[in-house]
């Protein structure tokens, strides 16, 4: 089906931006894990950068997700792009009055959000001081990649991916010329990396503008406010995008608030618990980050335009497809992770500050997350499914339910498994997030293909499963007491290369549909 040559395309161009975005982000990490490790400074700074983190999440991607796109594709569909733009310009000036609202309130009340968020710090209060100040100062980057999503979601209606797909990659760069050239030569170094954060959303939001003037958007504001509230008032799709932002926000609140529970929990886990969570969770968000949301991101327009046409056969098609190359690339990440988790972290991380022990929590976080890989990519696509169908409701409350039982997870496996028992609740109660989002989609279109993602499902696991065993070979027949750098790339390296080669073959041996599917795109473009 050309939809699916249309997905897979547009799936490989934000991938393609994400792997270099991604590449980016673990050289920022691994030099904050060289000149921070796991101390009070990294945990203060990870949860400093979680409080704008989460409005970023409800008001940038969320809005991006289930609001923008699908109501500015219709309005460039039956308006033209001079009813797009002039939608654009009401949302942009919308989203700068209530940004800056935010970022103010933000910093006025930042010794509050971070009680609440970590209330395990009250007990020291040098980390609770430092925290504070930390967020105060990183706030202002919320209005910049708030800004910034608008522009993203304008970008993506009109089917270009790769400026947004690339523009997390500015904040990476913003971070590690500030990590190498600023903080050294600060008194406390961590407060360079925190203006990092906000020069990067600066030039995340700047990124946007020369795509979208090329495309016609005229830079301006409703500065006149009554007019722009007259506008909001009767511009039909203004209201459309409240009726479907304002339950998905609910919805991304509630997940939202189950990573505040994760981090506030960890709190008053022994020291390194919170960077422990952050670092497995970066590892894992690599293989979701460069297939599964881009996937998500694709198919979004595609799967709209199908249900507006109320084209319910070829949605599922387009589902089922997207599905299966979903676990295509996920099951052998998710075995990759688990088998080479030590030799990834300890090439990546374990430099400087970084010791031993920072190695052994976040292998145990890593492995617990990389358990729900497959269904956290799983849900972004489901959901997906329901955003084109604007129902934004039904994932709200599939939502609730699953912070319930993510909370009670979590207070079950935290006192056996720490940080660990966090990540896994996480991936347990994501992966019944997903068999329920399923079920319900089933009610609204009809079956997939089930037995279709059965029958890949299976070839895959089986080729991941053998692919894992060449890779768990690979690296200790080349471990070696006390390696240096060169000896770990060369492990972690050949370890995946071999590991690929062997996915590969076992793919062709067990006839998989989605390898021929990718070698005929790869042709079809060489062509």
């Amino acid at each position: 089906m050309e939809s699916h040559l249309e997905i897979a395309r547009a799936t490989g161009n934000i991938a393609g931006m994400t792997v270099i975005s991604r590449t980016l982000g673990f050289i920022r990490d691994i030099l904050i894990a060289s000149f921070f490790g796991t101390t009070m400074a990294a945990d203060a700074f990870f949860i400093a950068f979680r409080i704008p983190n989460i409005l970023r999440h409800l008001l940038a991607e969320g809005a991006l997700s289930a609001g923008f796109v699908p109501v500015f594709a219709e309005t460039h569909t039956q308006g033209g792009k001079e009813e797009l733009w002039k939608l654009v310009k009401i949302v942009f000036t919308l989203m700068f009055l209530l940004l800056l609202i935010l970022v103010i309130l933000g910093i006025i009340f930042a010794p509050w959000l971070v009680r609440i968020i970590a209330p395990g710090f009250i007990h020291h209060p040098d980390k609770l001081k430092l925290t504070i100040h930390l967020s105060r100062l990183i706030f202002p980057y919320l209005f910049f990649i708030g800004l910034a999503a608008v522009g993203m979601g304008a970008l993506n209606s009109l089917k270009h991916f790769s400026i947004p797909a690339f523009s997390p990659a500015v904040l990476n760069i913003s971070l590690i010329i500030f990590l190498i050239f600023v903080c050294r030569h600060m008194q406390v170094p961590i407060y360079g990396l925190t203006l990092g954060v906000v020069v990067g959303g600066v030039g995340q939001f700047l990124i946007q503008l020369p795509p979208l003037l090329r495309r016609g958007w005229p830079p301006s504001l409703f500065f006149n406010f009554r007019k722009t509230w007259q506008e909001v008032k009767t511009h039909p799709q203004i209201r459309k995008i409240g009726i479907l932002l304002t339950p998905a926000m609910f919805g991304l609140a509630i997940h939202q608030l189950s990573l505040l529970i994760d981090t506030l929990l960890a709190s008053f886990l022994p020291e390194g618990s919170v960077s422990y969570l952050y670092y497995g969770n970066r590892l894992m968000q690599l293989p979701l980050g460069v297939f599964g949301i881009a996937l998500a991101t694709a198919s979004l327009p595609i799967l709209s335009a199908q249900a507006a046409k109320k084209d319910l056969e070829n949605f599922r098609k387009t589902l089922t497809f997207s599905l299966r190359s979903m676990l295509f690339i996920t099951l052998p990440a998710m075995v990759g992770l688990i088998v080479l988790r030590y030799p990834i972290i300890r090439l990546l991380f374990a430099h400087g500050a970084f010791s031993e022990a920072s190695v052994q929590g976040s292998a145990s976080t890593l492995l617990f997350y990389s358990l729900g890989l497959c269904s956290y990519a799983g849900v972004k696509m489901v959901v997906a499914g329901f955003y084109a169908l604007q129902d934004t409701r039904t994932p709200l409350r599939i939502g609730f339910l699953v912070l319930v039982v993510n909370a009670v997870l979590n207070l079950i496996l935290m006192g056996p498994l720490k940080s660990g028992g966090i990540a896994l609740a996480t991936a347990l109660s994501s992966t019944m997030s997903f068999f329920i989002f399923l079920a319900v989609l089933k009610g609204r279109i009809g079956p997939l293909e089930y037995d279709s993602i059965k029958d890949s499902f299976l070839r895959i696991l089986s080729a991941a499963i053998i692919m894992g065993g060449v890779c768990f070979l690979v690296a200790q027949g080349l471990s070696r007491p006390d390696m240096g750098i060169l000896g770990k790339i060369i492990q972690v390296g050949c370890s995946i290369i071999f590991g690929l080669g062997a996915y590969i073959s076992a793919c062709l041996f067990f006839r998989l549909e989605e390898i021929n599917s990718l070698k005929n795109l790869i042709l079809k473009h060489k062509r």
